[in-house]
């Protein structure tokens, strides 16, 4: 026997059942809202707890941050990869080591580390006019080694053509090739994970996963080997420091400025007799970027490549010592260059 669906019973679940979904929305966005003020308290007191190591300069209207350490010329100039949450903690393993031999600069763009998020846009000459300026206000005199890490070889080769007369050396840390990332656009995958990621930021689910020792762990290992040399006090930084940071709308401006960027670069060509250090990750799989790499050395009359075989796209967590060897060469040498006996 079928049952009746106009019966008052079934008539009064019809009525119970927006009022569900209505409490289970409230409550979604009632966690949410919790999530969000959670995650921004947690900020502000993490902003408290870790204040800047270095300079915060006024450049174009927003606050940038600048460390230093060290004395001595050229100095070297240390560019971080895109979204690489605190650039002062991923070069530790370089700056301890280089410092005893020269003055050497970690610049932070804007939302990286202790930087201020900006609305201008992240073209690749506003944000090489940018450091120019923070070495300028910083006191930093050229010449300069500029050092750039993945896709920040496009500032550390743009700023030796805009400005080369104040630069003494370009080194690209696994850096990609200007050629390369003008052609190189994400999937909708990738794009699709790194705002998933910081959706999940956003409203605090991270950090509460984080309080797990093994997931902060996870969080801030980027890739197998980063990181087993900073000591607690960095990772604990870097933990904070991804917390806020993370895959936030400065980074994933500057990713989408990335073809332009570097097509921009590209048109601006080579950069002469500057001396060029390449440093490529042996554990680089994908053929394109390994003869890409390879390709690096036309872009000076004076280049060198280095292959470090086990080491991972962060190569600087991977063989420092060989990268500081071949920085503390190149400093002795343009010393020698400027001071002839």
């Amino acid at each position: 026997m079928l049952k009746d669906l106009n019966t008052p019973v079934a008539a009064s679940r019809k009525k119970k059942w927006p009022r569900i979904v209505l409490i289970i929305v409230a409550v979604m966005v009632m966690l949410v809202g919790t999530g969000m003020l959670y995650q921004f308290l947690a900020v502000k007191q993490d902003q408290a707890h870790y204040p800047p190591t270095g300079q915060l300069l006024s450049i174009n209207g927003h606050q940038m941050h600048m460390y230093s350490i060290g004395e001595g010329a050229p100095a070297i100039v240390l560019g971080a990869g895109l979204g690489t949450p605190s650039p002062y903690v991923d070069f530790y393993p370089l700056y301890t080591e280089l410092a005893k031999h020269t003055r050497v600069i970690v610049y932070e763009k804007a939302g990286y580390g202790w930087s201020e998020p900006t609305d201008r846009t992240p073209d690749i000459d506003t944000v090489t006019d940018e450091l120019h300026e923070m070495l300028k206000q910083a006191g930093v005199s050229p010449p300069y080694i500029m050092v750039g890490h993945s896709l920040a070889s496009l500032e550390a080769i743009h700023y030796a053509q805009k400005y080369k007369s104040e630069t003494a050396g370009v080194v690209l840390l696994d850096g990609g090739n200007p050629d390369f990332y003008k052609n190189n656009k994400l999937t909708w995958q990738q794009t699709l994970s790194m705002f998933a990621i910081r959706l999940a930021t956003n409203i605090g689910l991270v950090r509460t996963l984080s309080i797990n020792h093994d997931i902060a762990n996870f969080i801030t290992t980027i890739e197998e080997g980063y990181g087993e040399q900073l000591p607690s006090q960095l990772k604990q930084l870097s933990l904070a420091m991804t917390l806020k940071n993370v895959y936030n709308p400065m980074i994933m401006e500057e990713l989408d400025h990335s073809i332009d960027n570097a097509s921009k670069v590209s048109a601006a060509g080579h950069i002469g007799n500057i001396p060029l250090l390449i440093f490529t990750a042996g554990r680089a799989t994908l053929p394109e970027w390994v003869t890409s790499q390879q390709n690096l050395t036309n872009w000076s009359t004076q280049s060198t490549q280095f292959v470090l075989q086990n080491a991972g796209h962060y190569v600087h967590h991977h063989n420092p010592d060989t990268i500081n060897e071949q920085l503390i060469k190149l400093v002795q040498q343009l010393k020698r260059h400027a001071n002839p006996s």
